[in-house]
């Protein structure tokens, strides 16, 4: 089995939209710890 990477997704120019939540919980599932910083602050 492979080990848990850490990962930091970066959204797009249009900020945090729910298919980039919807990969962070996808690769969550799957035992990675996963991080979503909002480079525009909300």
């Amino acid at each position: 089995m492979a080990r848990p990477s850490t990962i930091v997704l970066f959204h797009s120019a249009y900020g945090l939209r729910p298919a980039v939540h919807t990969a962070a919980e996808r690769l969550r599932a799957a035992g990675h710890e996963v991080h979503l910083p909002d480079l525009y602050e909300g």
